[in-house]
């Protein structure tokens, strides 16, 4: 009975006081990992020419130790794509989680700063 009675007595809310509807944020800060991961494929892509134009160098060349020094230049080169694929795959699929996420949770996880 009192909570029927403070119901009749307490004043209805209006629709010009509701707070507005925020903008929707079109590009959320941790779909920035779709982007920090194509970045790193294409660095992997760009180390992965240069090392096999490394090793290719290194098939012409006609004294050993410069033959020697010219693949293990490409090794490291090979190397440093492997690992930038790497991670490429590990930020895509980071992003992905936090897409699949809903957006409360993937806002509280998201490694970004709020300032």
């Amino acid at each position: 009975m009192i909570a029927v009675a403070a119901l009749l007595v307490a004043p209805r809310a209006r629709a010009e006081d509701a707070a507005p509807n925020p903008k929707p944020d079109l590009f959320p800060a941790y779909r920035f990992g779709y982007v920090a991961g194509g970045a790193l494929a294409i660095t992997g892509g760009v180390f992965g020419l240069i090392a096999r134009s490394e090793a290719d160098r290194a098939g012409t060349l006609t004294s050993a130790r410069e033959s020697t020094a010219a693949l293990t230049l490409a090794r490291e080169h090979a190397a440093t794509a492997n690992f930038c694929y790497a991670m490429a795959g590990a930020t895509a699929l980071y992003a992905l989680a936090l897409d699949l996420l809903p957006r409360p949770a993937a806002d509280a996880v998201a490694l970004s700063f709020r300032f």
